[in-house]
This record gives C-alpha cells, sequence and structure tokens, in this order.
C-alpha cells in the first residue's frame, strides 16, 4: 500500500522496510542504559551495512529515521571498535576461508579438556571445552531432517584448536555480568533462572557480555564462527547434534 501511495519514494520505503526487519527500531527501544547512544547508532550503522549491504550513508539515514520516528535524540554515530584480526581457516574445498583464530587459554591443553577462566573478582567463568583442529564437512547432507534447497556441503579445515562454551551461558553467569555493569537483569517468563540457559537477551547484550568476560579474564572472548559452531556441534557426527 505504501508503494502504491508513495511510488517516487520505493527505494526509501524498501530501506526502512528492511531496516524494521532487521530489528532497528526494537534495538534503539530496547538499548541498555549503560552503552552510549553513539555506540548504539555505530552498532546498527554497521550492522545495517553487513547484512543488509547498505551503503554507509542509507544504512545512517535509516537509523537515524527510525529514532526520529521513535521521539529519541539523533546523535553522531561511533563506530565499534574493530575485533582483532585472527588467524584464519583454509576451507579445503573450495576456497572460502572464514575466521578461526585459536583461544589463548586453550592453547596449552589437550583436546576435550574442560576448564573455567579465573575471573577478576576471584570467581570462576563458565565451563570452556578445548576443540582439536580438524577438517569436517559444512553443511547439511542431503538426507538430513530441516535441511534447506540453498544448502552446499563443503570441505573446512579448522587449522587451530579453540575453547568453545560445553553449555549455554546459565542465569548465575549472567547476572554476575548485570550486577557488574549495571545492567537490567532479562525477565526469565516464568522458565526458572539459576543454572537455567539465560533468555531474553538481545545481540548487543551477548556482545557485551563477551566484552566483559574479556576484561575479566585477560582472554579473548568472542562468539564462534559459524564453522566453529558447526565443528563442535556436529563433533565428529555426519549429523548435527547438541547432546
Amino acid at each position: 500500500m505504501l508503494k502504491d501511495y508513495c511510488g517516487q519514494y520505493k527505494r526509501e520505503i524498501f530501506v526502512l522496510v528492511s531496516a524494521l526487519k532487521n530489528r532497528v527500531a526494537e534495538d534503539l527501544i530496547n538499548a541498555s542504559a549503560g552503552v552510549p547512544a553513539a555506540l548504539v547508532f555505530g552498532r546498527l550503522i554497521q550492522r545495517l551495512e553487513d547484512e543488509l549491504g547498505l551503503a554507509e550513508d542509507a544504512a545512517r539515514w535509516a537509523a537515524e529515521t527510525w529514532a526520529l520516528a521513535l521521539g529519541m535524540p539523533v546523535v553522531p554515530a561511533e563506530r565499534p571498535r574493530p575485533a582483532p584480526e585472527p588467524p584464519r581457516v583454509q576451507p579445503v574445498e573450495p576456497p572460502r576461508p572464514p575466521a578461526a583464530p585459536p583461544a589463548p587459554s586453550s592453547s596449552s591443553l589437550k583436546p576435550f579438556t574442560v576448564f573455567r577462566d579465573r575471573l577478576r573478582d576471584g570467581g570462576d567463568g563458565p565451563a570452556m571445552i578445548v576443540i582439536p583442529a580438524g577438517e569436517f564437512w559444512m553443511g547439511s547432507p542431503e538426507s538430513e531432517e530441516g535441511r534447506r534447497s540453498d544448502e552446499r556441503r563443503h570441505r573446512v579445515r579448522i587449522e587451530q584448536p579453540f575453547a568453545i562454551g560445553r553449555y549455554a551461558v546459565t542465569f548465575d553467569e549472567y547476572e554476575c555480568f548485570c550486577a557488574a555493569t549495571g545492567r537490567r537483569k532479562p525477565e526469565d517468563e516464568g522458565w526458572g533462572r539459576g543454572n537455567r540457559p539465560v533468555i531474553n537477551v538481545s545481540w548487543y547484550d551477548a556482545l557485551g557480555y563477551t566484552e566483559w568476560m574479556s576484561a575479566q579474564t585477560a582472554q579473548a572472548y568472542r562468539f564462534p564462527t559459524e564453522a566453529e559452531w558447526e565443528y563442535a556441534a556436529r563433533a565428529g557426527r555426519r549429523r548435527l547434534g547438541t547432546g
């Protein structure tokens, strides 16, 4: 309907709707109080560029337009700090190198060792498990349930061992981060707290947790790459599983 009545602004409408689907308005509303508005804008603009392929001017216009529509002030964007350049994973077939840095705390540990990094306050971080280097077929086989038609299996080599969380981050672990940074604790929706996996956490909150863990342990905590996650989840099996 908008396109019919606003034909000359089809491109602008497409950009705004795409940004809305990318949760720009939602993230503006739910931005944590402790995160500067300039950094929130910078992260949203960067995400629109990376995930939607928008030019910087279009991404900035979309983020600022949604902020104005929501009655929020517009401030100059501050780009998030770039992550350190990690070593690369060299795929065997075809040549498509995803990033896969080794976990510093696991470099001297044997494969499948479970460990916890010490936090600055004397507590223990989440349980991590060392995943060895190796090769695997990335992507679902044709017989796997839930496989999408656009998936293509290819051989990927993980050049360096890395560590990944043995379990999902729990409410207890995440609430330590909330207490230290003054963030609001997420609702459990009646699910329960304690050792249950934390829910109602945004992408930015999860990123903040990894940055806090890095500062607490002097180790490089980050999100796993798609290749690392699938390699760990398959655990040498043809079918994907988490058990």
